[in-house]
């Protein structure tokens, strides 16, 4: 995932702070701690961090508390990854993806969004403003 920080002010205004999210050795992310207290970013530290959550939580997965909030919150795409292989599913995880970015105020723009098959699934590579 690339960010590009060529933004004026105005735009890191609307950056929310967010708890920081560290990748473990396993693979995934977790909230990263200093003297038991959670760790806050800013700015562009922030927008990764809200990119991690919209495109790796699975699509309502907060909504077992049934808070109208999360109704539609979440990516699709985890719903594909058992699914066969073809260029329609190949598709839908594009737009799935496509579609979280979009709905995040905090990006200005999708510069590059590229899918590609694994073994076990897919590889999304993006760079976004």
């Amino acid at each position: 995932m690339i960010i590009n920080n060529d933004t004026e002010d105005k735009y890191l205004k609307t950056l929310n702070r967010d708890m920081e999210l560290i990748k473990k050795s396993n693979g995934k992310f977790d909230l990263n701690f200093n003297a038991g207290d959670n760790i806050v970013n800013k700015g562009t530290s922030s927008l990764y961090n809200g990119i991690i959550i919209r495109c790796l939580t699975g699509y309502q997965e907060l909504n077992r508390t049934k808070n109208p909030i999360y109704q539609d919150y979440g990516n699709k795409a985890y719903e594909l990854l058992k699914a066969n292989k073809s260029n329609l599913i190949y598709y839908r995880v594009e737009q799935y993806f496509r579609r979280q970015l979009n709905t995040m105020r905090r990006i200005k723009s999708i510069n590059e969004l590229t899918v590609k098959e694994t073994l076990y699934g897919y590889s999304i590579y993006f760079n976004v403003t």
